[in-house]
Parts: structure tokens; C-alpha cells; sequence
């Protein structure tokens, strides 16, 4: 009889305690059910004093939150790379005999981040290694390398090193940071020297095209005043022949026959523009 007076007197203690608080546990997963470790709950009252109680998942997935009081609650998870999920939660009194009430969170990766996640190391090479071919098409293979392109080049492979970054760990991070930027400073490096070794030729080249142009151009009009011989007929367009050299030609006016004496009046480009000479 005495056992049961003390179970009742311990009812009667507790009772009231447990009457009084609220609980609330909770699993985060993502939307492939997999648990979320790490994230970020809040528990704020959504009338009354506002209060705001914090907690974290652990590494199943799973939080909780003990004593708070009745009422209705915004619950908000948050972690980086995912989205905000938000619910409201309405905790009622419960005796300590009573089981907590249990909610379920799902959280979904960023648009970006579900981008991120589908890529996977072999797609990273090949941004970096389109991102070399494009430096180096640029400086080796252009008559004139364009900033631009360049410009491209460098995005391509400061693109590989961010996802890198983002998708995989610090090792594979700094490999391809180290190697990437490397190659691309290298190739940009010599391959300027490259281009400009051929843009300093190739001005030569087009500077001494144009020198033997103008002195074959002084030659041709030196021509001027001299006489020659028709060496068919000409009218339009002909062949005269000066100082032993035969010369594109055309009649200023009328027709010039073949064997007549000409004198060269003027030259256009490199046909030479003639008259007949009249006997006197």
C-alpha cells in the first residue's frame, strides 16, 4: 500500500513538469532520402514573445528541440548549397509519457549546385584542355592574336579551376588550379614571343614587297619620254618594246599599227600609255 501512496505522489510531482513543455524531433534528408548532416534548424514562435530556439542535425539527419513551449512555430532549416526548406509546426502540451511529435524535412540542391554535382573530373579536363587549345590556336596558329580570344582562353580554364573547387576536394583543387593556370601562362608567355617573332617578319616582308614595288614602280617611270617600237597593234591594250624589253601598253588615242615608232607619255600601274610618232 505504501509503494502505490509513492508511485502516486511521483505522478503527481511530474505531471504537472511535463505538462507544461513541448517536444519536437525532427530528420533532414535530401530528396533521394539520403540524411543531411550539419544543417542549421530554427524553431521560432510565430505569436507571443517570438522566441527562437536553434538546433543542428547530426550525422543521420536527425534534431531535436526539448521544453519549449505550446504554441505555433516556423521551423527553417538552412544549410549552404541547399535551399531553405520552411514549415509550420504546432507543438501541443505533452506529459513526459508522451512520445515527441516527429516531423520530416527534405532539402533540394541549388540550381547550381545540382549542376555542379552531375559534373564529374573528366568534364573538368576537358573545359581546361578546350580552354589551352583555344590559348594556344590564339597565339600559334592567328596571323594577329586577339585579346579577346584570349580573354576566352583564360575564362576557360579559370571555369575548370572553380569547379574544382565547388565539385571536388583541395587536392584535385589545387592540381588543377597549379597545372591549368601554369600551361595557360606558359603558353600565353611563349606563344607571344612566337607571335610577335612572326608579325616582325611578316612587316619585313611587306616592307621590302613594298620597296621593290615603288623601285620597279621608278624604273617604269623612267620610261617616260622614251621612244619604242609597236610590238603588234594597239589600240586598247598591246605590247611596245623599250630599250630591248617588251611592256604592256595601250594607244592614248586612235590606232597604233605593229612596227610604228611610240613614245611613252605616261605610265598607269605598269602599262605604259603611248603615242605614235609622225615622221617629220
Amino acid at each position: 500500500m505504501s509503494g502505490q501512496r509513492l508511485l502516486f505522489a511521483i505522478c503527481l510531482c511530474v505531471w504537472p513538469l511535463g505538462a507544461e513543455a513541448a517536444q519536437l524531433t525532427g530528420t533532414v534528408k535530401s530528396q533521394h532520402g539520403q540524411s543531411i548532416s550539419r544543417v542549421q534548424i530554427t524553431l521560432q514562435e510565430v505569436e507571443g514573445a517570438r522566441s527562437t530556439y536553434s538546433a543542428e542535425s547530426a550525422a543521420n539527419g536527425r534534431f531535436e528541440f526539448r521544453d519549449v513551449p505550446p504554441g505555433v512555430y516556423r521551423l527553417r532549416a538552412v544549410k549552404e548549397r541547399w535551399l531553405a526548406v520552411e514549415q509550420l509546426v504546432t507543438l501541443k502540451e505533452q506529459s513526459v509519457f508522451e512520445a515527441p511529435q516527429d516531423v520530416a524535412l527534405a532539402m533540394e540542391l541549388t540550381p547550381l549546385f545540382v549542376i555542379l554535382n552531375r559534373v564529374q573530373m573528366a568534364s573538368v579536363l576537358y573545359v581546361l584542355g578546350f580552354a589551352l587549345l583555344v590559348l594556344a590556336f590564339n597565339y600559334y596558329l592567328v596571323p594577329d592574336p586577339s585579346r579577346g580570344v584570349a580573354i576566352v582562353g583564360w575564362c576557360g580554364v579559370g571555369l575548370a579551376v572553380l569547379v574544382s573547387l565547388a565539385k571536388h576536394g583541395w587536392l584535385e583543387f589545387l592540381g588543377i588550379a597549379v597545372a591549368g593556370c601554369g600551361a595557360a601562362w606558359l603558353i600565353q608567355s611563349h606563344g607571344s614571343q612566337v607571335a610577335a617573332r612572326r608579325l616582325r617578319q611578316e612587316s619585313e616582308e611587306r616592307s621590302t614587297e613594298q620597296a621593290v614595288a615603288e623601285q620597279q614602280q621608278l624604273q617604269l617611270e623612267s620610261l617616260v619620254g622614251q621612244q619604242g617600237v609597236a610590238v603588234c597593234d594597239l589600240k586598247s591594250c598591246g605590247t611596245i618594246r623599250v630599250n630591248g624589253k617588251d611592256l604592256p601598253a595601250r594607244a592614248s588615242r586612235g590606232f597604233v599599227a605593229t612596227d610604228s615608232v611610240v613614245v611613252v607619255i605616261r605610265m598607269e600601274g605598269v602599262t605604259a600609255v603611248v603615242d605614235r610618232v609622225t615622221a617629220t
